[in-house]
């Protein structure tokens, strides 16, 4: 049912954890800061003991994708495509395998991804929506990715490619 645009619009959408998009990210940009997600802190906590393997990692830290990147990042350029998504640490190539499909299908990733971007409102704040239990939910995240020694730990953008949309949707999800 709300698989195409117009029943999108007409079923209502979930806030997980009661975070409103618009609302957190014109408070940043009225403020001129960049948003941090107290619900889903950068801290191991997040990442949870299973994902490290019982792995402390000393050196972890969380950083913005424009201190990731070689140039200036991008959410998407030219197109989402399963070239974009390169695995990482984690054991979830079944989310990956799904991201890549739903590269083959731009109007259903679209409406999970959403029009956003690096540039246009920046605030360090993105959303995504998922199909849950037949109806939307919209999570909001920071844009802060966890990194040991400017190595990814996660899905990350492939050498050379400045796409930032698998890592924050894995983040997303994750949350």
């Amino acid at each position: 049912m709300a698989h195409d645009t117009e029943a999108l619009e007409e079923t209502s959408v979930v806030k997980f954890k009661n975070q409103d998009f618009r609302f957190l990210r014109d408070r940043c940009l009225s403020r001129g800061q960049l948003f941090i997600d107290d619900t889903f802190p950068a801290e191991a906590s997040s990442i949870g003991q299973k994902l490290l393997m019982g792995k402390r990692l000393p050196k972890l830290e969380w950083k913005r994708p424009q201190d990731l990147s070689f140039g200036p990042p991008h959410f998407i350029l030219e197109g989402a495509s399963r070239f974009d998504i390169q695995q990482g640490r984690a054991g979830d190539c079944w989310f990956l395998a799904a991201l890549g499909s739903l590269t083959q299908n731009p109007q259903c990733l679209q409406k999970i991804l959403m029009n956003q971007s690096f540039s246009y409102q920046y605030a360090g704040i993105f959303h995504f929506r998922f199909w849950q239990c037949g109806q939307w939910v919209e999570v909001v995240i920071d844009d802060r990715l966890p990194v040991v020694g400017n190595n990814f730990c996660f899905v990350h953008p492939r050498r050379g490619n400045q796409e930032f949309w698998p890592c924050l949707m894995e983040k997303a999800y994750a949350k």
